[in-house]
């Protein structure tokens, strides 16, 4: 078998994921073939970390399709919290409180630690 080489480019990428669809195209792997399978994964799961960031999700954001998603509106979630509170959060006047998160999360499915995570709020103009 060849040699297994830390991933830099889209072409050592290709290649890895390359060797890993042979590996799992045998019926059966010996061990030193799974423990190749293994170092591959973990190599392209590293390379696709660094060369493919994803970004952690806005909470009001991601509130908002929710919302958009469920059929819901800015009078849902004040029915649920309160209108004025409902507006000033999605305008981004006032942070979420963490218990505005778990009436949220419990109510509508939303998972908490998607909500708490910080996000920019804007300043009130005069």
């Amino acid at each position: 078998m060849d040699a297994i080489h830390p991933i830099y480019n889209a072409r050592d990428h290709k290649a890895a994921l390359a060797k890993i669809d042979s590996l799992l195209a045998a019926r059966k792997l010996t061990e030193d073939q799974d423990r190749r399978l293994e170092v591959l994964t973990v190599l392209v799961s590293d390379y696709e970390d660094r060369a493919f960031p994803i970004e952690e999700p806005d909470p009001i954001k991601l509130l908002e399709d929710h919302m958009r998603n469920s059929g819901r509106n800015q009078k849902d979630l004040g029915d649920l919290i309160g209108r004025a509170l409902a507006s000033l959060i999605l305008s981004r006047q006032r942070a979420m409180s963490l218990d505005v998160i778990r009436k949220i999360g419990a109510a509508w499915g939303i998972p908490a630690d998607l909500l708490i995570k910080p996000y920019d709020l804007v300043a009130k103009r005069a």
